[in-house]
């Protein structure tokens, strides 16, 4: 049986933080969000520059609908997939896909996928 989670804006509040700080670049405060999985933080590093900064560079906005899909990690700690879309500048839809689990008495970030899409999950594939 799974732990009572957090309201569904908590979750949605820690993505939008995660966006905030990669539109800033802000690597220590996008890893401070992963750090609780003990991630090598110079590979991390490396990810946000290669990845993640470009894919948010020329964010505007969350676009809805998100779907919340229930996971749990290696640990059995619970959480929520948030499968959706940010909207560019230029109006572009991209998908991303970010599981956010409660560890240590808190909501991380576990992971990140950017410009898949999840047929089922996202709306619009």
């Amino acid at each position: 049986m799974m732990a009572v989670r957090k309201d569904m804006q908590e979750y949605a509040r820690v993505r939008d933080e995660f966006i905030q700080y990669a539109r800033s670049k802000d690597a220590p405060g996008l890893y401070s969000l992963m750090a609780p999985f003990g991630y090598d933080q110079s590979a991390m590093y490396e990810f946000y520059d290669n990845e993640i900064y470009p894919f948010f560079s020329d964010y505007k906005q969350v676009v809805s609908p998100d779907v919340f899909n229930m996971v749990t990690d290696e640990d059995g700690n619970p959480g929520y997939t948030i499968y959706g879309f940010i909207e560019t500048t230029n109006g572009k839809r991209k998908p991303y896909a970010m599981a956010i689990v409660e560890k240590g008495k808190r909501l991380a970030v576990k992971n990140i996928v950017i410009n898949r899409c999840f047929k089922g999950l996202h709306v619009d594939c």
